[in-house]
């Protein structure tokens, strides 16, 4: 080397290596070696140049070795050259990790290490390994969503709410088939329907039956939740079987809107009565609202005054005295029907006197008279109406002309069904 100061090292490397004398190596570019000469270079004279400028910064472009690709199926495929220093750096959360992919969001799907030792005045002797993954998303539903939606939502103290008169009736409120985030258009459909006419209806129903509950004695309250109550099932816009849908919004902002008007539901009622909630799957949004639910359940795990289910079962069953009420979305074989109430909750079964099965998914409120569906030792069978707007699918079937109404079900701990409270959407 010569006998030039650290600060009179120019930053070009051809002018610093213009004069030495050793042929041996020389460089190709800005930093990396080759075995081309130039000049007079040595291994070891490039070796102090990279030290004495800036080591740092070349080390750091010498990482810079990588690719991307998104594959078919929504894979991701990553190339980087890394610095392993041990083995537990090896574990696929690791290696995901330094690719730049969350193992909680990430699922490690193959990987490939390449590995050689290079050497430097900076690290001496280390190891390198050209690092390729192909990972694959585990849920389009990430945590960082989950978290931005109940991070907005204000939270309340929890207090211990009583019904207003010591009461012996229960109120049942089952809005099925909301279809949130559902776009209908007037001039195609005779209707109008978005995310913003939901909420509203949704809303409105609420206030009108706990108007009208509230003149009975009311013990406690049953909400099942689910039953179409999103419009589709993942980020794609389609159902959980993949039919697309007319979609108003991106599903962020249907599911935003969701946790809203469901935390803001359950406070209203829990003012009158205690709440007992259960998730019963639709074929809409099958997942959607597991997650809708399982995040509810997180929100008011430490509240006494609100009881969730969230068991991934198909049909829910509720017993409030003498009196059992079943729910399922409706798509089932209709002649298994009557029968799976007695054989799915027994015991339930055997200690009440009054029983109804309600379902949704037709969009109007029927109850059936079938040979298969009929009244049977004190059994009904009763379908649900909607407040949901009737979409371009059900306008080009013939679907149409269904009135537009919510019902809540006011039932007596030892007479059984009391009153139907209607809310028609004018």
């Amino acid at each position: 080397m010569d006998n030039r100061k650290r600060h009179d090292i120019p930053k070009d490397w051809k002018t610093y290596f213009a004069g030495l004398s050793r042929p041996r190596y020389s460089l190709d570019g800005k930093i990396n070696l080759t075995l081309h000469y130039y000049k007079d270079v040595t291994r070891a004279e490039i070796l102090d140049y990279e030290e004495k400028t800036n080591p740092a910064e070349i080390y750091k472009q010498a990482q810079k070795t990588e690719a991307f690709e998104i594959l078919q199926n929504g894979l991701h495929r990553s190339t980087k050259v890394l610095k392993i220093a041990c083995e537990k750096d090896k574990t696929p959360e690791k290696l995901m990790i330094a690719h730049g992919y969350d193992p909680i969001q990430w699922e490690l799907v193959s990987s490939s290490q390449k590995a050689w030792n290079t050497y430097s005045k900076l690290d001496k002797i280390h190891d390198l390994f050209s690092s390729t993954i192909t990972v694959k998303p585990i849920s389009f539903l990430t945590k960082n969503l989950i978290k931005e939606v109940y991070d907005s939502l204000k939270p309340k103290p929890f207090t211990v709410t009583k019904s207003l008169i010591d009461g012996d009736c229960l109120l049942e409120i089952p809005i099925v088939d909301v279809h949130l985030s559902k776009l209908c258009w007037d001039k195609e459909t005779g209707n109008d329907y978005d995310s913003d006419i939901a909420v509203s209806r949704y809303k409105y129903v609420i206030s009108e039956i706990v108007n009208e509950a509230k003149h009975y004695p009311i013990e406690r309250i049953v909400f099942p939740i689910g039953q179409d109550f999103f419009n589709s099932d993942n980020d794609k816009g389609s159902t959980n079987k993949g039919t697309l849908q007319s979609m108003d919004s991106r599903w962020q902002k249907m599911y935003f809107l969701g946790c809203q008007l469901i935390i803001q539901a359950i406070e209203t009622l829990k003012q009158l009565a205690p709440l007992d909630i259960m998730y019963v799957p639709g074929n809409h949004d099958f997942t959607m609202s597991y997650f809708l639910l399982l995040n509810t359940s997180a929100w008011y795990k430490d509240d006494p005054n609100v009881n969730i289910d969230i068991s991934p079962a198909y049909r829910k069953y509720y017993q409030y005295g003498q009196c059992m009420i079943g729910y399922s979305h409706g798509e089932e074989n209709k002649k298994n029907l009557p029968l799976l109430m007695q054989s799915e909750a027994p015991e339930i079964w055997g200690n009440t006197k009054f029983r109804e099965l309600h379902l949704g998914h037709l969009h109007s409120e029927q109850i059936p008279r079938s040979p298969e569906e009929s009244e049977l030792a004190g059994f009904k069978i009763r379908r649900i109406s909607t407040i949901t707007g009737t979409d371009d699918w059900h306008t080009s079937m013939g679907y149409v002309g269904t009135v537009k109404q919510a019902q809540a079900f006011i039932w007596h701990k030892s007479k059984g069904l009391k009153n139907i409270i209607n809310v028609v959407i004018e």
